[in-house]
């Protein structure tokens, strides 16, 4: 758990930069005017979709500990050369190289934690997970704040290019400890820190939870994931929460902010922002409580996953390759729907942005009763199945 949490940590923080780095400078610098903040979100988005599911095969044959670490340091190598690009293009180019290494970890590690937590745990670890990428967000911020005010003009860098060293700077020790500290899964771990009774229990765990081990994938995957009902509702479902909002780096309430010039420093107290802002011509305050009141959605994604770990527990091939596609879906719809429903050229207002996301919550609360319904038909109808259903339609 503390592993992944570092990890999502510096992932959070990554993806938090390249908006904190914009409003810090690059954008001026690098003559970002038009939407080039929204291909370079476009460009991650398309290396996260491509990577996604390929990674997940892998984690069903390479170790934990080799492969997550691994694609940690590329992308903090990765990271580091962002503040050599002079150049929109360059940034894209880097953004989109970025995307792919990092798309190994978020279905990565709902993975490894249904393979180690029971049911009553799961939803309660997957939403610190998720805390802690909001908490990469937030530090990213203070981090922003420090960095402009202390390293602006040091040794010839501006603030935004400091930023983006920095951001190498803590995510490298963090990516060389994983090699040691990943603890795999319960049926092939090797971690030091674990005895022989620790991974046993573990195994037993697992059993009693109806939790199957992750093994190597056959052809028969396919018929197990699409003739299963599991992937067409949950993958719908992610859909919608994946794109129930603006993309990463068009971030509505600082694009706000600094269209009422506000300085670089009050920028981050209302980090967590996003909600439906359909009628703007709201007095300020309670504007700022509705950039607010949004993020109490946010556990919905990290829940569905939980969700999505238990109805697929039974067939652990099956859980890997569903959270994979879920994912890969899910952001496949994010390079391109923010590009017309929260445009950067829209900014600071997005008001048919926040008409659609009035829509997307709705489709939300729909899609998961649904879904409930679903579990509970299919659990009368194959009653003693484990959960697993390979002749549903």
């Amino acid at each position: 758990m503390t592993m992944i949490c570092l990890g999502y940590f510096i992932k959070g923080l990554d993806q938090a930069n390249i908006g904190t780095a914009f409003i810090s400078g690059m954008k001026e610098d690098l003559q970002m005017y038009g939407t080039q903040l929204n291909l370079v979100d476009t460009s991650w988005t398309i290396g996260y979709i491509i990577g996604m599911i390929p990674s997940q095969i892998i984690l069903t044959k390479v170790r934990v500990a080799t492969w997550i670490p691994a694609c940690e340091l590329l992308w903090t190598v990765l990271t580091f050369s962002l503040s050599a690009c002079n150049t929109a293009k360059q940034v894209i180019g880097v953004r989109f190289l970025i995307g792919l290494a990092e798309s190994v970890f978020y279905p990565a590690a709902h993975l490894v934690l249904g393979s180690w937590y029971k049911s009553s745990e799961l939803g309660k670890r997957a939403g610190i997970l998720y805390a802690v990428g909001s908490a990469a967000g937030m530090f990213s911020g203070y981090l922003q704040i420090a960095v402009y005010k202390n390293l602006n003009g040091t040794l010839g860098k501006k603030g935004w290019q400091w930023l983006f060293i920095m951001d190498g700077v803590i995510s490298l020790p963090i990516a060389l400890a994983g090699f040691w500290l990943y603890p795999d899964f319960p049926h092939n771990t090797k971690a030091f820190y674990l005895k022989e009774e620790d991974r046993e229990m573990a195994r037993s765990r697992m059993e009693r939870a109806g939790r199957a081990p992750v093994n190597g994938l056959g052809w028969d995957i396919f018929r197990r994931v699409f003739l299963r009902w599991h992937v067409y509702p949950l993958v719908l479902l992610y859909i919608v929460f994946s794109n129930n909002g603006s993309s990463n780096s068009v971030n509505p309430l600082t694009l706000w902010l600094k269209a009422e010039g506000w300085s670089v420093s009050s920028l981050f107290f209302g980090l967590f922002s996003s909600i439906c802002i359909a009628i703007w011509h709201i007095p300020s305050g309670l504007r700022w409580f509705s950039f607010f009141l949004n993020r109490a959605a946010v556990p919905f994604g990290p829940l569905l996953l939980t969700w999505t770990n238990e109805l697929c527990g039974s067939d652990a091939e099956e859980r890997a390759i569903v959270i994979g596609i879920m994912n890969a879906v899910g952001y496949a719809f994010n390079a391109w729907v923010p590009l017309l429903t929260y445009p950067q050229t829209d900014s600071p207002r997005f008001q048919k942005g926040w008409i659609w996301s009035s829509v997307a919550f709705t489709l939300q609360i729909f899609g998961a009763w649904g879904i409930w319904v679903l579990q509970r038909g299919f659990k009368k109808g194959w009653r003693g199945r484990g959960g697993s259903y390979p002749e549903a339609v």
